[in-house]
């Protein structure tokens, strides 16, 4: 393309910030759900003032949605987050907070004995090296019993966090004393199905 016809505003373009190495190096994803690089990395971009809304809004982070809308945005060779596996989501998440704000994490803390304040950062790059993937080619032998290990999905994950929101739910308005006992009766059923 000759320099008359490319875009002028091309170099204000959202570039890649990060290239990160997932801790599952993309193994335990299924086929068409992430395209690495020649390298084994994906690259990362900050996030737009439209994943920023995203994230704060509480019913999209509630069912998941805002995250995959995040993940999707910020690492287009994510083509399907919801299978992402667990081990990677935390290595991801901190990769794009490093991409868009930086690598230092300001923590502030007040001492309990003396009162004092302090800021300390943390260098999240030292973090994002120790995230390591567990083994899971090993099996267990239990007589004629054989079990593997996967690790868990992203929408698996998301799906237990909105089972256990429900039961924290329900375990809450139990000792309400406006609630009857066949009620509270009938509530601790509901629960024990979910869980079952």
């Amino acid at each position: 393309m000759s320099n008359q016809t490319a875009n002028p505003l091309a170099k204000y373009f959202r570039q890649p910030a990060i290239h990160l190495s997932l801790p599952s190096q993309g193994r335990y994803w299924p086929n068409g759900s992430l395209e690495m690089t020649m390298s084994n990395q994906i690259e990362v971009y900050p996030m737009t003032t439209k994943d920023e809304i995203t994230i704060r809004t509480p019913d999209a982070l509630m069912n998941g949605a805002g995250m995959i809308s995040l993940f999707q945005s910020c690492c287009p060779q994510i083509k399907d987050a919801w299978k992402m596996p667990n081990i990677d989501v935390d290595a991801v998440l901190i990769a794009i907070r490093i991409a868009s704000y930086g690598h230092t994490l300001e923590i502030g803390t007040t001492c309990v004995s003396c009162g004092h304040e302090a800021e300390y950062g943390l260098d999240l790059r030292s973090v994002i090296d120790q995230i390591r993937s567990p083994d899971y080619s090993k099996f267990v032998n239990s007589g004629d019993l054989v079990i593997s290990f996967k690790p868990m999905t992203y929408k698996d994950q998301s799906a237990t966090g909105q089972l256990q929101f429900e039961e924290q739910r329900i375990l809450q308005t139990i000792p309400n004393p406006d609630i009857t006992e066949q009620d509270k009766v009938k509530l601790l059923g509901e629960m024990m199905k979910k869980i079952t």
